[in-house]
């Protein structure tokens, strides 16, 4: 996750997303493997890539006070996973 001022809940979705989607842009043969007909050794690094990025907004999102101290770490865990189900527009 790319380290910018982010004071706001919109800067984090910005500073987690936006690398991203320019990632997939860039490399739109990995956008398919990631989003469509994975093989289950690439879903385990996908869901674990997940849990990782999860965790690190959480805790940037606490350290910000952007999201209550007892956010539960589910909470963005669940976050990542919805948007693993949505196709990007490359």
């Amino acid at each position: 996750m790319a380290e910018k001022s982010s004071h706001t809940l919109s800067d984090v979705a910005d500073a987690v997303i936006d690398p991203l989607l320019d990632y997939f842009r860039d490399h739109p043969s990995c956008a398919e493997l990631w989003f469509k007909g994975r093989s289950e050794t690439v879903g385990e690094h996908v869901r674990a890539f997940d849990e990782d990025q999860a965790e690190r907004v959480w805790q940037l999102l606490v350290s910000r006070d952007l999201v209550p101290t007892d956010l539960p770490l589910l909470v963005v865990q669940l976050a990542f996973e919805v948007g693993n189900r949505l196709q990007p527009a490359l």
